[in-house]
């Protein structure tokens, strides 16, 4: 999804948000489970297929970079594949409890300008905070790394 979707499911809420993502997951073991699911070393699509359900599931709230004006709360939201908070500014709180990231994310020179908590939350990819600027407390309590 481009900004602008993500975005627009974002306003949607929790409920919304997971069962768009419990879908594309559901679709991703279907593809699995009729062999259609091929990805190459770097988690690019082989077929057209695989591209097609990875450019339907990627969350992208960067490009070009967005501000959080106020609290945002992804507390368990699911992203089903890659998601994309690079050089995203959050004003307010910003809550990740319990998130669940299913491949990579990137918060690659993000701004947290206020109290920041991802406690509970699972990363089960590559996930990057290089560069990102922590400037209020920040907890990861909890959180797992399954990835790199």
């Amino acid at each position: 999804m481009n900004k602008e979707e993500s975005l627009a499911l974002y306003e949607k809420g929790v409920e919304a948000w997971n069962a768009w993502a419990n879908e594309m997951l559901a679709k991703k073991a279907e593809l699995e489970e009729n062999k259609q699911w091929q990805i190459d070393a770097n988690g690019k699509g082989i077929n057209e297929v695989t591209r097609e359900w990875i450019n339907n599931s990627n969350v992208n709230f960067s490009n070009p970079n967005h501000i959080f004006d106020k609290k945002v709360d992804f507390s368990d939201f699911i992203f089903p594949y890659s998601v994309n908070f690079r050089e995203v500014t959050f004003s307010g709180e910003a809550w990740f409890n319990n998130a669940k990231f299913n491949g990579d994310t990137k918060f690659d020179s993000a701004k947290f300008n206020d109290a920041t908590r991802f406690i509970g939350a699972e990363f089960n990819g590559l996930t990057r905070f290089i560069g990102a600027e922590f400037n209020d407390s920040v907890r990861f309590n909890d959180a797992s790394f399954s990835g790199t």
